[in-house]
């Protein structure tokens, strides 16, 4: 998506997110790809990696794999590499 997206406590998702924005605050097992602000809510639980530029982390939320800190260059060798963001 090229806007923000906002998921809900009981959504529960398999597979990759990718966009502007994030607000999570289900389940996840999966990769996500966020050009600005990630914000993993307190009852979310992700396992996967995360490909982010800014990172807000509540208390309480779970978060089990890699983080990795992009600029906005590294995000479009990503673009230009195959992740539509």
């Amino acid at each position: 998506s090229a806007g923000r997206v906002v998921v809900g406590e009981k959504a529960e998702i398999e597979g990759d997110i990718v966009c502007e924005n994030l607000d999570f605050w289900g389940k996840l097992t999966g990769n996500i790809f966020v050009r600005d602000t990630l914000t993993l809510k307190d009852s979310c639980e992700v396992k996967g990696e995360l490909h982010i530029q800014r990172l807000v982390v509540e208390l309480g939320a779970k978060f089990d794999g890699v983080c990795k800190m992009l600029t906005k260059e590294d995000h479009e060798g990503l673009e230009r590499h195959g992740a539509d963001l």
